[in-house]
């Protein structure tokens, strides 16, 4: 498992910078967004998961309401555990093996080569 680095909060400044590069609206559902504030979050347009070293680039955030970022990420929860289930089937991954559960022989018992059963 890899450790992710740890968030970083974006400066008033670089708020200010992503906002005006998004053209003040939130760029999942389209209308507008303010700078700051309890409404906004600023979300990562590639995510965190499928590529860490681009983190902190101011080129991968986007301002996005609460509620669509709060949607968006439950979308992108079941994309991530359908990406590691794929990838657990993946060629070149093994699966652990298990026994194979059946009825127990009788050891009273004999097979012939006629086909027949006989006792011991």
């Amino acid at each position: 498992m890899r450790i992710m680095k740890r968030r970083r909060t974006l400066t008033p400044g670089q708020k200010a910078f992503v906002h005006a590069e998004a053209g003040g609206v939130c760029e999942i559902c389209g209308n507008l967004v303010p700078v700051d504030g309890p409404g906004v979050e600023y979300d990562h347009r590639l995510q965190r998961w499928l590529d860490p070293d681009r983190l902190d680039e101011l080129a991968n955030f986007r301002p996005v309401h609460v509620r669509c970022h709060l949607r968006k990420t439950a979308q992108d929860a079941a994309l991530r555990a359908k990406t590691k289930r794929q990838a657990a089937l993946a060629p070149g991954v093994k699966r652990p093996k298990s026994a194979i559960s059946s009825a127990p022989f009788r050891r009273d018992l004999r097979n012939k080569m006629n086909g027949r059963v006989e006792k011991r």
